[in-house]
């Protein structure tokens, strides 16, 4: 993954994602751990998802 530069930073912050279990939330959630930022994820039930 090339290294994206920019002026702000993640670490130590607190980050809520949605949907993080996968695709792109998933990545978002790697991402930002990587970065150093502390992660609330929210998922939603498989029995939630199937109604």
């Amino acid at each position: 993954m090339e290294k994206i530069h920019t002026k702000w930073s993640v670490k130590g912050k607190y980050v809520v994602i949605t949907g993080a279990t996968s695709g792109i939330g998933l990545a978002a959630a790697k991402e930002l751990a990587r970065r150093g930022a502390n992660l609330g994820i929210v998922a939603v039930t498989r029995q939630k998802r199937m109604r």
